[in-house]
């Protein structure tokens, strides 16, 4: 109960802190303006944030007008932010579009109402209408923003929150700049700062985008000093297209362009200031990472190093097993000829398949590794002194960011932990939400993965009949790879009962396991698949697969069929089904023809497999039933199996997929 109580006052006395540096931040920002007008950005962060950390702002924005003789120059804005907080205490659920159309009801308000008791112009409503549309938009930004960091607890230049991302920057620069005591410009010292870090983190990509928005920030603020930054998206660009440097080091020659960009465009008053802000702003990014090595941007970093040696071994052996595959067919070919061993033949060619797919599986593994990733060593050093202080021991350990900028940790270990607890742990070290896969096991060692939350999640629902008095013969799955993928998986097995139970369950959990272990290529797995349920005994062994690869961090699918009935796809009002001709898994050495399909879905969309137990001729039906059951998934999945069974006597299965 201590702990509790301990717990509690330490979360409150956070919230404390936080009210009151938020409160100072909004008495400063309150003053803020805009070719001089005063700002209205307290109103927009007002209607942005939760109830409890808005009264901060109200108090600040409030006492910063009140102190500084500004309530007449401000007065709409103090009509709008009261209503903003005080409707905003009564709002249960603030999403970006509620806290737009609180600004934007508030700030119209207060321009009427003012406008009325002045007798404004026309010209004046009209002013005031587009400071409150900016205004909204602002609020939207900023909320929508704001949801995404306390969901994710990170910021990228990729995805969904790109451009409220790419606004809140823009603001941000715009609202520093008004702070510029003497010669030195707020704004150009935070922006060089996060140039740097965008240059550093997404490469050209983030030096342009960063660039051109702060340019584009300064330009709104004073189009003098504007002109000076021109320039910066130029610089931005070229530096990230350089091979990756030293922090450092990046920084000093960031400082060292905007020199010669100064000295280029002559020397004056106005570069100088500006130039001093840039230098300011670098040598803050430098001292944060003063611990690093300035001039060792010639040696290979460590995870460098270890990562190309690794895909160096996985090419070399790759190629070795293609080379011992070939010379063992030729010689096999060679003391055969004009004799007829149909059986070893056979085998020799399922053993050659494999050894050929092993080949492949190690090259995709090779291409994985060669992927631009991000690893971090700060996080690797952090989670790995929190898993020894927790007395986790483990092998290897490695943390890096995707291209979609999640978080993965990866270790690998010979005890079994419990995720669950680890995850939380990690969780409160990072500050990051963190998820987990279960364990995946191969002898005597445990693959742990631990993520930060995908932006797309995944819901499903389920029916299943078995089409006779035995067992279904149908096996269905829904797993994660630890890698950001989601797969959707059902299997057939030819006929009824058990052993089409056996062959089904037996064609999913091979597949499971090598997708868990970290191999991404779905055919080359199937092949490999295929190729161990080739090797027939008296009798015939296969079955169907129907897959979905789901990719939770941008919604990219793919759909595999193998023999496989169709999948229908709900989008908005739209249901497309999709079919192919393929080949099931098992019967022939070769699995080709197989299906492939590349679809984008969005949040609300829904994929629907079906195992051959639904006919075609139900299918109009369940597209009637699709567009008809809109919330309850699971009574709409029981929908379409009870009444494909009224004309069905096979194993019936159906899974619906909802991205969440």
């Amino acid at each position: 109960m201590l702990i509790i109580k301990r717990e509690k006052m330490k979360i409150y006395n956070n919230k404390i802190i936080k009210f009151f540096v938020l409160l100072v931040l909004s008495y400063i920002t309150a003053r803020a303006e805009v070719n001089g007008l005063l700002s209205p950005f307290n109103v927009a962060v007002c209607a942005a944030l939760p109830s409890f950390y808005s009264t901060a702002v109200l108090l600040g924005t409030l006492f910063s007008y009140l102190f500084g003789g500004l309530v007449g120059q401000a007065i709409v804005y103090i009509i709008a932010i009261i209503m903003v907080a005080v409707i905003g205490f009564v709002t249960s659920h603030k999403t970006a579009n509620v806290s737009m159309g609180l600004v934007l009801v508030s700030m119209f308000t207060g321009v009427i109402a003012v406008g009325i008791y002045v007798h404004s112009k026309s010209g004046a409503f009209i002013t005031g209408a587009l400071i409150s549309i900016l205004t909204a938009a602002a609020a939207y930004f900023i909320r929508d923003l704001f949801l995404y960091w306390q969901k994710h607890n990170l910021l990228t230049l990729k995805g969904k929150s790109a451009h409220s991302l790419a606004f809140c920057y823009l603001l941000l620069i715009v609202t520093l700049s008004s702070f510029s005591p003497a010669f030195i410009n707020i704004g150009l010292i935070v922006s060089a700062f996060l140039i740097l870090e965008a240059i550093n983190r997404y490469s050209s990509q983030g030096g342009l985008v960063c660039s051109a928005l702060t340019s584009c920030g300064i330009f709104i603020y004073d189009v003098q000093i504007g002109y000076f930054t021109v320039f910066l998206p130029l610089i931005g660009y070229g530096l990230g297209c350089l091979p990756k440097m030293r922090k450092v080091l990046l920084a000093m020659v960031f400082m060292i362009c905007n020199m010669a960009v100064l000295l280029l465009t002559g020397v004056d008053a106005v570069g100088i200031k500006c130039l001093i802000a840039l230098t300011m702003g670098s040598s803050g990014y430098i001292w944060l990472n003063f611990e690093k090595q300035i001039f060792d941007t010639a040696l290979t970093p460590l995870e460098e190093n270890i990562r190309d040696t690794t895909v160096q071994r996985l090419r070399f052996i790759a190629n070795s097993m293609l080379k011992v595959k070939k010379n063992a067919q030729s010689a096999a070919m060679h003391l055969q000829k004009g004799k007829s061993f149909s059986k070893m033949n056979e085998l020799q060619s399922v053993l050659y398949g494999q050894l050929e797919v092993s080949a492949e599986l190690i090259g995709d593994i090779e291409h994985k590794i060669s992927e631009n990733v991000s690893y971090d060593l700060d996080i690797i050093k952090l989670v790995s002194g929190v898993l020894s202080r927790k007395g986790v021991k483990f092998d290897s350990l490695t943390a890096y960011y995707n291209q979609s900028n999640r978080l993965f940790i990866e270790a690998y270990t010979n005890y079994e932990y419990d995720m669950s607890e680890l995850s939380k742990t990690l969780s409160d070290a990072l500050n990051i939400q963190l998820g987990y896969l279960e364990n995946v096991k191969t002898d005597d060692t445990y693959r742990l993965i631990f993520t930060s939350i995908s932006d797309y999640g995944l819901d499903y629902h389920t029916y299943q009949k078995a089409g006779g008095k035995d067992v279904c013969g149908d096996n269905y799955d829904i797993f994660y790879n630890g890698s950001g993928t989601a797969f959707v998986a059902l299997s057939d097995g030819m006929g009824t009962g058990k052993r089409a139970a056996i062959e089904s369950k037996m064609l999913l959990n091979h597949f499971k396991r090598l997708m868990k272990a970290g191999i991404e290529d779905v055919p080359l797995s199937v092949r490999m698949i295929n190729y161990i349920m080739n090797v027939k005994s008296d009798d015939d062994m296969f079955a169907t697969l129907d897959l979905a690869k789901i990719n939770l961090d941008t919604g990219e699918t793919k759909l595999y069929k193998y023999g496989a009935g169709a999948t229908l796809l709900k989008h908005d009002d739209d249901v497309t089904v999709i079919s192919d001709t393929s080949m099931p898994v098992g019967i022939m050495d070769k699995i080709e023809p197989y299906s492939e399909h590349k679809i984008s879905l969005e949040i609300g969309d829904l994929l629907i497999l079906l195992s051959d137990g639904v006919p075609e001729s139900e299918y109009p039906s369940i597209k009637k039933l699709l567009l008809k059951e809109h919330t309850d998934l699971d009574l709409l999945a029981k929908k379409i199996g009870r009444q494909a069974s009224d004309s069905s006597r096979d194993d019936i299965t159906v899974i619906i997929a909802k991205i969440t």
